[in-house]
């Protein structure tokens, strides 16, 4: 399978932003901690993984026949209030972007925990 573009982020008012990007040949994940938190709950070292062709079609596949129907945003909003997060896969021909704020789609925490698990758990639920 051939990545083309892959970056999943995720911001909880109040903590950190989680980030997960291929660049270079090489899933990278990232906690941005650059604002004060109140919660160290889910730290996370900046840290690569190895994911293998077979993890990935679970999640094009997961995405394909799970969230074919959400939408390209969701309440997005100027302030930053609540969990705000932004899909954007490419992978061969498949392409996928979502993003939203507060609001998001029923299998959201699906979609997570489906890329939590592609991670070998290096990601948060």
């Amino acid at each position: 399978m051939e990545i083309k573009k892959f970056k999943v982020s995720i911001y909880h008012s109040m903590m950190a932003e989680y980030i997960l990007l291929f660049k270079e040949g090489v899933f990278r994940y990232n906690l941005d901690s650059s604002m004060p938190t109140f919660s160290d709950e889910h730290d996370v070292e900046p840290g690569e993984v190895i994911v293998s062709n077979e993890q990935l079609e679970v999640l094009v596949k997961f995405l394909k026949d799970e969230c074919s129907d959400w939408k390209k945003s969701y309440s997005w909003m100027e302030y930053m209030d609540g969990t705000m997060w932004e899909i954007d896969i490419q992978v061969d021909q498949f392409k996928f972007k979502s993003r939203g704020q507060v609001d998001a789609p029923g299998n959201f925490d699906a979609f997570c925990k489906t890329l939590s698990v592609m991670m070998g758990g290096k990601f948060i639920e």
